[in-house]
Order: structure tokens, then C-alpha cells, then sequence
């Protein structure tokens, strides 16, 4: 059974390519790999004790048109305003660095600083909490400037777990969930076709 996939997985993306890379896979709960955890969590319950390992925060939730897709792929029930506004309360409750990417007037009303970035080739805010705004042009690009200063990310919309492959890849870790357990299999899929070892 194929699952593995190189696309990027976010809301922004068309539908019918999205449907391509996730429709053959089964939904996996956690998966571990040499203090690297991925698991199924949805964030509008918070962010749990995982995440407190973590000397930094980045995620990219869903974006508000693209929440009712999220929905029907997890089968779990989520408002826009929910997720967004439970992240910001947790991020500001943990006291972490983090960067979150979403759209212009998101409900983070914690954060110390929104500056412009590209995610994809899009517009996009990026919300920075006790952290200073990046001079970088693409979300690529912060998360492998992060990679090289922090030790371990944590990602609570991770997709197919893009930022924590390139945590993985710098001989650092992670600590990823997505509340749809089709990407933790994927993820899973991702570390092994690849072969990843860290450093």
C-alpha cells in the first residue's frame, strides 16, 4: 500500500491533491523514533505534556476556508476560531518561542510581533511569540534557520511533518500531531523510505 509522498500538506493546496497523497493511507495513533514522537492529537484540546520538551514552537494550522476540508479528511469537528484561539492561549501558557503561520487577522492575541512571509508561494502572517521577526522570505527558509539554533520543534499541525523532517535532518528532534491520523502513518512512511538518521 503506497502512502509515501513528497507533497506539502496544508489547507492552502488544491483539494484533489491532497486527496492523492492521503487516501490509500490507514491512520496510525503515535509513532516513536529515537526520542522523535508523532502522534494524533487535535489541538483545539490544548497542547499536551509532549510539547513541553520543546525549546521551540512553529505550526501552520489550518487557514479558515480551508478548515471544513481538515474536518472531512480527520472526521473530527473543529471551528476555525477554536483551534486558532486554544493555540494561541497554550502557546502563551507555555511560555515558548514560536512562530505560527496563518492568515491576515487570525485570533493570536498573544503574539509579540506579525510579519509577512510565503508559504508555497502565498502571502501569509506569521505570528512570532518571544521572538524577534525573521528577514527570510519563505516559511522553508525559517524552519531550516530554526533547525540550526534549536534542538528539538514542536509542530501540533504538522501535515505530512515537514518541519520536524528537517529538525530530523540537522541531527535534531521533534515532537509532532496532527489531528488526522492518516499523517502519522505517512510521517512514519516518510522516516523509513528515507532512511533518516540522526547525527
Amino acid at each position: 500500500m503506497k502512502t509515501v509522498c513528497h507533497l506539502p500538506y496544508h489547507s492552502a493546496l488544491k483539494r484533489s491533491r491532497e486527496e492523492s497523497s492521503t487516501s490509500e493511507a490507514q491512520g496510525l495513533d503515535r509513532y516513536e523514533f529515537r526520542g522523535n514522537i508523532a502522534f494524533q492529537w487535535d489541538a483545539s484540546r490544548g497542547l499536551p505534556e509532549e510539547y513541553k520538551q520543546c525549546d521551540f514552537l512553529y505550526a501552520e494550522p489550518p487557514f479558515r476556508p480551508g478548515m471544513k476540508f481538515f474536518n472531512e479528511m480527520s472526521g473530527i469537528e473543529s471551528s476555525y476560531k477554536d483551534v486558532l484561539s486554544t493555540i494561541d492561549s497554550e502557546i502563551h501558557r507555555l511560555g515558548k518561542p514560536a512562530i505560527i503561520i496563518n492568515m491576515k487577522k487570525a485570533p493570536m492575541v498573544h503574539a509579540d510581533h506579525v510579519g509577512d512571509l510565503e508559504l508555497n508561494g502565498d502571502p501569509v502572517k506569521a505570528y512570532y511569540y518571544q521572538v524577534e521577526p525573521v528577514s527570510l522570505r519563505t516559511t522553508v527558509q525559517v524552519i531550516n534557520t530554526l533547525a540550526k539554533q534549536y534542538k528539538c520543534v514542536g509542530d501540533f499541525c504538522c501535515g505530512f511533518g515537514g518541519t520536524g523532517l528537517r529538525f530530523l535532518r540537522q541531527g535534531k528532534r521533534f515532537v509532532m500531531s496532527d489531528y488526522n491520523g492518516k499523517c502519522i502513518r505517512v510521517i512514519k512512511e516518510l522516516i523509513e523510505h528515507e532512511n533518516i538518521s540522526q547525527k
